[in-house]
């Protein structure tokens, strides 16, 4: 089954997300030489002389995008828009960016790795699932250690459900 161009693009994306990555840095790439094409086209703007036309303060860094507007006088609304959007898209492509980097440095310590092991082991020897309580208990840790814990563990391998029958509030954990 032959997949179209945009579908191939996609399902690569889903399962390399380093391809993702630089897909986003590629595109903030774009964004910022737009928009510093449009910062040079509004400094030849600005250089005309025309009364009234206190367009750009300071030419050094970048155009106040956040103000008003409307109090930008000589520059057409579709450009200020324009770039006040070009903006946003900069800044959430950052932010993606900056969290994806985030997620790849977390790692879990050598002992939390041991204690993941130690409860992969124990769910198999008990038949794939278990109780909190039992495996907090054959684990030898405090509740708060067994929630961080659980915590780290990989969704795609464990899953937790309430316990059927149980007294309010228990949970189990499922190897898948």
């Amino acid at each position: 089954m032959a997949l179209s161009p945009a579908e191939e693009q996609y399902s690569e994306i889903c399962i390399n997300p380093i391809a993702l990555q630089k897909r986003l840095i590629q595109e903030l790439l774009n964004l910022r030489e737009e928009r510093q094409q449009l910062l040079a086209k509004l400094r030849d703007l600005s250089s005309t002389p025309e009364p009234d036309r206190d367009l750009v303060a300071s030419v050094n860094g970048a155009l106040d995008l956040k103000g008003d507007i409307s109090k930008q006088a000589g520059v057409p609304f579709e450009v200020s828009a324009k770039m006040l959007e070009m903006d946003l898209t900069i800044q959430i492509l950052e932010q993606r960016i900056s969290a994806m980097e985030e997620k790849k440095r977390t790692s879990h310590g050598r002992a939390t790795a041991h204690r993941i092991k130690r409860l992969e082991e124990l769910l198999k020897d008990y038949g794939g699932s278990q109780a909190f309580k039992q495996l907090q208990s054959d684990l030898g840790l405090s509740p708060s250690q067994f929630t961080r814990l659980v915590k780290c563990l990989d969704k795609r391998c464990f899953e937790i459900q309430r316990c059927p029958g149980a007294q309010r509030g228990e949970k189990m954990l499922i190897l898948k």
